[in-house]
Protein backbone atom coordinates (compact mmCIF):
# COMPACT_ATOMS: atom_id res chain seq x y z
CA UNK A 1 0.00 0.00 0.00
CA UNK A 2 1.35 3.42 -0.95
CA UNK A 3 0.94 5.87 1.96
CA UNK A 4 -1.08 8.91 0.90
CA UNK A 5 -1.38 12.25 2.66
CA UNK A 6 -4.54 14.01 3.72
CA UNK A 7 -5.23 17.73 3.24
CA UNK A 8 -3.33 18.48 6.46
CA UNK A 9 -0.16 16.92 5.04
CA UNK A 10 -0.22 13.99 7.48
CA UNK A 11 -0.21 10.30 6.58
CA UNK A 12 -3.84 9.51 5.91
CA UNK A 13 -5.82 6.40 6.73
CA UNK A 14 -7.97 4.63 4.14
CA UNK A 15 -11.05 6.61 5.21
CA UNK A 16 -9.18 9.93 5.25
CA UNK A 17 -7.77 9.35 1.78
CA UNK A 18 -11.20 8.51 0.36
CA UNK A 19 -12.69 11.60 2.02
CA UNK A 20 -10.05 13.93 0.55
CA UNK A 21 -10.30 12.43 -2.91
Amino acid sequence: MIPDTNLGGNIATISEVSDDQ
